[in-house]
């Protein structure tokens, strides 16, 4: 017996060191979030101080995994480039 998913979900929190950084990531996800949205994956982007957060929904967990993967990339070459300041 097979299991059948309605969908899945992840949130994602990623804390910096400054709000002012937080800002940035925020700013550099937010266009990226609108333009990847699609039939299989919805995304949103929050943030609140110095904490951007990241909820992915999916159809399923290719989907999802895919847009993940996506995302974290984003966010580690962003948090490289805090770094070089």
């Amino acid at each position: 017996m097979g299991v059948i998913l309605q969908g899945v979900d992840i949130q994602l929190e990623v804390e910096l060191d400054t709000k002012k950084e937080a800002e940035i990531l925020y700013g550099a996800l937010k266009p990226e979030i609108k333009s990847s949205n699609s039939s299989r994956t919805t995304s949103w982007v929050k943030i609140k101080d110095k904490t951007v957060t990241l909820e992915v929904q999916a159809r399923d967990s290719t989907s999802l995994r895919a847009s993940v993967n996506s995302y974290l990339r984003w966010i580690n070459l962003s948090c490289q480039l805090l770094k070089l300041n």
